[in-house]
């Protein structure tokens, strides 16, 4: 049985004293009257005692999560002079949002909260010089921690929208390749048939995927430092739902089979030519997705003078484009994908479910253990496939 929080406590309290003042107000006291108020009178004052303890408990664990979120949110830390001192990246992550929903291993293990804001997305920003990819929400702060991870993703350069608790959506799919049958320009009064548009469109109705992870056995003295379970909700649980996230996205463009050209030559010559082909077709690129090892390659591709052409050092913040596109270097176990050209207006949709977090200090109470699930749901809906173009390794 969990603990028992002060208002519980407290109920009890209110219930023991109308009992006391209904059986004291009596004219006459039987013998077993009074053996009941002084029983109840011991009772009241162990709870009495007990809700003491328990409301110092949670008026600290409240001083201490809103002191945390204020770190998680990047507000800062009080300092001895009244000053705030800055922690942190910014970013508030999954751990202030489990935070802030209430999470707390004995008194509420499991809770839910948007994946939307859980990864940190902000809102759109629409600045005539901003790149179109930053017209979508995004990460408030793309940032790869220190702990060995590579967390380079595709998915927030992405348009998505939080769903809540639905289970499915409802979208589109266009087919076709924006051709036009006819001649738009008519005359006024012509009475032939108008221009034709061959395209088509589907009515989607698609089910989220959920994307899960479980972390057995944590020590549940470790559970209790809130702390502490920053660094590991904040990398090792979000890092595996970023991965699986961006792994789902990239699979779906991937299943919809979108254009392709395995023309020989150098990354420059073969995306320009790219970018040429997307926009015969209507498409506007605006990020080129690169695995680590052709991202490397071209920042390290110099001339006939060792001189590099991306200058020293290579590609950094808005440095990061190559003509006109803004170069994603994405997480890639294999590090073979081919080099992608995506026009993020149109791809299509990305859409993030709830998610639920849940602790278990149950199974392993004997042995002091706490087992850990996540759970969120996704979906990401390609609307049109034209929107993406893979270069292909040339043939041998």
């Amino acid at each position: 049985m969990g603990t028992r929080t002060s208002v519980q406590v407290r109920a009890d309290i209110k219930a023991i004293r109308a009992t006391y003042d209904r059986l004291s107000s009596q004219a006459e006291l039987s013998a077993s009257d009074v053996k009941e108020l002084r029983a109840l009178d011991a009772q009241l004052e162990d709870l009495l005692a007990e809700h003491q303890e328990l409301k110092e408990r949670e008026d600290r664990m409240k001083g201490e999560r809103q002191r945390l979120t204020g770190i998680f949110n990047g507000d800062g830390e009080p300092t001895g002079d009244g000053s705030r001192q800055e922690r942190g990246n910014g970013r508030p992550g999954f751990a202030a949002a489990l935070i802030e929903a209430g999470w707390d291993l004995q008194t509420n293990p499991s809770v839910a909260v948007s994946l939307f804001n859980a990864m940190g997305l902000s809102a759109s920003v629409t600045t005539t010089d901003a790149p179109a990819s930053s017209w979508q929400p995004r990460r408030e702060v793309d940032e790869v921690y220190a702990l060995g991870r590579d967390q380079r993703y595709l998915w927030p350069f992405l348009r998505a929208e939080s769903v809540g608790d639905e289970t499915s959506v409802e979208d589109f799919r266009q087919k076709g390749e924006r051709t036009i049958v006819g001649s738009v320009e008519r005359a006024i009064g012509a009475t032939t048939d108008k221009a034709s548009l061959s395209v088509t469109l589907e009515h989607v109705t698609a089910p989220l995927k959920t994307l899960a992870i479980m972390v057995e056995n944590i020590p549940i003295q470790l559970m209790r430092s809130l702390p502490a379970l920053n660094d590991f909700f904040n990398t090792e649980m979000q890092y595996q739902i970023d991965a699986a996230l961006d792994a789902h996205v990239m699979a779906q463009i991937e299943a919809a089979t979108p254009p392709s050209d395995a023309t020989a030559g150098d990354l420059f010559t073969r995306v320009r030519n790219a970018i040429a082909a997307m926009r015969l077709v209507g498409a506007n690129p605006d990020l080129l997705v690169l695995n680590p090892t052709d991202s490397a390659a071209l920042d390290l591709l110099a001339d006939n003078e060792a001189r590099y052409y991306f200058g020293p050092p290579a590609r950094t913040g808005m440095a990061n484009t190559l003509w006109d596109l803004r170069v994603v270097e994405r997480t890639s176990a294999d590090g073979d994908e081919p080099p992608m050209l995506i026009d993020s207006a149109r791809i299509g949709q990305l859409y993030l479910g709830m998610m639920r977090f849940e602790a278990d200090p149950f199974s392993g109470f004997k042995k002091n253990l706490v087992s850990l699930r996540l759970e969120a749901n996704a979906l990401f809906n390609v609307r049109a496939a034209n929107a993406a173009y893979v270069l292909d390794a040339p043939a041998p």
